[in-house]
């Protein structure tokens, strides 16, 4: 009997240690790695990845006014026609995570213009958005952060028409502190 107990307590404990030490896979990825970036695509005059402190987005006006947000935008100017899409990012840290219920809750806008084109106006319902300052020792107008999106999207009155934008970049400070 005493056997039997000293077994059974031997592959308990060692079932425990297993289990310890093995890694867990849904551990939150805190680092971004900066391996395949997203490029400016074919045909685009150029493209822009920016970031301004202490700002927020009009979305009736399609401007950028004051506000209690670190605010990133990625633009893409193609010939008739601006792509850009905006994250609302908290303003006091050096890395942050949007969650899908951020998303729906509008700190994720995504604005297509183009007067000429029969194009669906896309509405953010979900997905992710990571961000970390790659110099946080440097000043804000020096800073340069690294910010991975994942932002699925579905036609405004069509919920059936779905589209991804992801979008993986460096964004620079598009302001000067003297």
């Amino acid at each position: 009997m005493a056997k039997l107990n000293y077994l059974l307590l031997t592959l308990l404990a060692g079932s425990m240690l297993i289990a310890a030490c093995r890694k867990s896979n849904n551990a939150k990825q805190d680092i971004i790695d900066d391996k395949n970036l997203t490029t400016c695509p074919d045909g685009a005059n150029g493209c822009s990845y920016l970031f301004s402190e202490h700002a927020d987005f009009d979305a009736q006006n399609i401007t950028l006014k004051p506000g209690a947000y670190r605010l990133f935008w990625r633009d893409i100017d193609r010939p008739g026609m601006t792509d850009i899409l905006y994250i609302k990012a908290p303003l006091e840290v050096n890395k942050f995570e949007l969650s899908a219920k951020d998303i729906k809750a509008g700190r994720v806008i995504t604005h297509f213009g183009c007067p000429s084109c029969y194009a669906v106006s896309f509405k953010a319902v979900g997905g992710y958005v990571k961000g970390i300052n790659t110099t946080p020792t440097a000043r804000a107008d020096q800073a340069k952060w690294l910010v991975e999106a994942k932002i699925y999207r579905e036609a405004e009155g069509d919920a059936s028409i779905k589209d991804t934008l992801y979008v993986k970049q460096y964004f620079d400070a598009n302001f000067v502190i003297d």
